[in-house]
């Protein structure tokens, strides 16, 4: 592992490292030593690493020093007054930031340009989204029903449960209440990975296949228009807060606990075996194996006129072209969302970087 000592204890500092620690590649690969600041009394701790004195850092074996606080030009002044050398100053992120910057300076890709200039103005692209919100996404409050022993926010007037493994911790704590990040905010009007727009919509009496429901909330905005719902999750710690979420439309929900594949077994399904009706709407987001699910979906997609489908297409390289002819060989028009995704959560990104479409919307061509 690459070690690192990590100058700044403030927000910056504290936002970055959040992010960081989100990401599998990161948490393999780099070691964090210890924080620095000028400001720290012995014994203090951040995320119980040391916070030491830029006076301790001799006294630490690492491999850069990377710099995360408003103050990076004094910082430099500093290490170079301690004797530093300038190649030991790395930021976390540098070879992402470099592999970008190469990977698209010739781009005359309109989007992909705004994303880079965005990343550009900090050289620290440690987030997954880069688009401008159509509005302002408040966080949820979270309260706790002790009935379900489990907790619960209010999503669009109706009771929607969080996993079982919610603990304490994972919550945003405010003047004494407990909050989550807006989990509709990822389908704001600009997001890359909105799902609906245009003809791609669910429609009045429609019955839709949710594939990968995760929280449930695509579902359960739609729930009072569908007239059917397939609701796939194989996440154990969400499947038991579905069934509280959807209990008011037990008579409209299917639930399935497998993993939606091309071939059925003990632990995974196709389409084609789950649902016999009619499919309206398919909505995937399944960490990668799209394609695949949608190749267990072809009796579906073929026999199915009035149907339209939203699938994730960011999870793996080179999937949204996958996602599109196996699409188009069903007689689907389609078409990305706007913008692109900076998926960090596939170590792919950080040794090949590069920017992907978020979701593959389709819809049945005229005949």
């Amino acid at each position: 592992m690459i070690k690192y000592l990590i100058w700044g204890t403030g927000k910056r500092s504290q936002n970055l490292f959040g992010r960081m620690k989100l990401y599998p590649y990161a948490k393999q690969q780099f070691e964090i030593v210890a924080f620095i600041s000028n400001d720290t009394n012995n014994g203090e701790t951040l995320d119980s690493i040391p916070i030491i004195s830029p006076l301790k850092i001799a006294e630490y074996e690492y491999d850069y020093i990377c710099i995360w606080s408003t103050y990076e030009k004094e910082i430099r002044e500093e290490i170079s007054d301690l004797g530093i050398s300038p190649d030991k100053v790395k930021d976390i992120y540098e070879d992402l930031y470099n592999g970008l910057k190469q990977q698209y300076e010739a781009s005359d890709d309109p989007e992909i340009n705004e994303i880079m200039k965005e990343i550009d103005k900090t050289r620290k692209p440690a987030w997954i989204y880069y688009y401008n919100a159509d509005k302002e996404w408040p966080l949820m409050e979270a309260f706790f029903d002790e009935s379900k022993d489990m907790f619960f926010v209010m999503f669009e007037e109706k009771r929607m449960y969080l996993s079982c493994d919610y603990k304490e911790d994972d919550f945003i704590v405010k003047d004494g209440k407990k909050y989550i990040g807006n989990v509709w905010a990822e389908q704001d009007k600009n997001s890359p990975h909105r799902y609906e727009e245009g003809d791609v919509c669910v429609k009045e009496g429609d019955v839709i296949v949710d594939c990968g429901a995760c929280e449930g909330n695509f579902t359960l905005h739609n729930i009072d228009k569908v007239s059917k719902a397939y609701i796939i999750e194989c996440d154990p710690g969400w499947q038991e807060a579905l069934r509280y979420t959807f209990e008011p439309y037990r008579d409209k929900v299917v639930f399935c606990n497998k993993f939606v594949s091309d071939k059925d077994t003990d632990k995974d399904i196709t389409i084609d075996s789950l649902v016999k009706d009619r499919v309206n709407y398919i909505k995937m987001d399944i960490e990668g194996e799209e394609i695949a699910a949608l190749r267990g979906a072809k009796k579906t997609l073929d026999d199915n006129q009035d149907i339209c489908c939203s699938i994730c297409a960011y999870h793996r390289h080179g999937d949204a072209e996958k996602i599109t002819k196996e699409l188009e060989e069903h007689g689907f028009e389609c078409s990305p969302s706007n913008g692109y995704m900076l998926f960090l959560a596939d170590n792919d990104v950080w040794e090949h970087p590069e920017l992907r479409r978020g979701v593959i919307r389709a819809h049945k061509a005229r005949r």
